[in-house]
C-alpha cells in the first residue's frame, strides 16, 4: 500500500496529506469505516466520538469513526494528531460524511460524498433513515453498539446510492 506523502498547501501553509482512494458512496464508505474501526488495535486505540485521530496523556490515541479510517486505511500512527482539513478537500468531505452518519445527520452525508442536494426521491429516502444507538461513544462497549448500530443501514445505504447512481447514469 502507498505510504502517505506530504504536499504543501502553499495558501494556508498548512500541510495536506495526499488523497487515499475511499470509496465514492455512503454504504461504501460506511463499510470501509466499519471494517476499518472493528480492525483496530484495543491496545493503541481508545474510541471516542468527540476526537478524531488524537494523541492523548494516556497511552492510547483516541478516535472517532473517520479516526478509524485515517489509523488504519491510511495508516497514520497512533502518535500523530490528525483533522480531517489536513487531507485533500475530498477526502476532507468523505471524513466529514463518515461523521454526519455517525451522528445520525444522513442527508448532510449525501451531500459530502455526492456534492450536490438530493431529488426528491432519494431525500425521502434519507429522510426514512434514523438515529444510529450509541451515537456519542467512549470506550470500546459503546462503539461496538454503535458499529452494529450503523452496520444495520448498510442494505439502506446502497438503495441510496443505488437510487442516485441510476439518475447520474444518462
Amino acid at each position: 500500500m502507498k505510504v502517505a506523502e506530504t504536499i504543501p498547501d502553499i495558501n494556508e501553509n498548512a500541510v495536506l496529506l495526499e488523497q487515499f482512494k475511499l470509496p465514492d458512496t455512503m454504504a461504501g464508505l460506511l463499510e470501509t469505516a466499519i471494517n476499518d474501526a472493528r480492525g483496530l488495535d484495543r491496545y493503541r486505540y481508545m474510541p471516542d466520538s468527540d476526537q478524531c485521530h488524537n494523541t492523548s496523556n494516556r497511552s492510547s490515541c483516541e478516535v472517532c469513526l473517520s479516526g478509524s479510517v485515517i489509523a488504519r486505511s491510511f495508516r497514520i500512527p497512533p502518535n500523530r494528531d490528525c483533522v480531517p482539513h489536513m487531507f485533500s478537500e475530498l477526502t476532507m468531505r468523505k471524513l466529514e460524511a463518515l461523521d454526519s452518519m455517525r451522528s445520525g445527520h444522513w442527508w448532510h452525508a449525501f451531500v459530502c460524498v455526492y456534492d450536490h442536494f438530493p431529488n426528491r426521491f432519494v431525500e425521502s429516502q434519507i429522510l426514512a433513515l434514523k438515529v444510529p444507538q450509541q451515537s456519542d461513544f467512549q470506550g470500546w462497549d459503546e462503539f461496538e453498539t454503535h458499529l452494529s448500530s450503523l452496520q444495520d443501514f448498510l442494505p439502506q445505504l446502497r438503495a441510496i446510492d443505488k437510487a442516485e447512481n441510476r439518475r447520474i447514469t444518462p
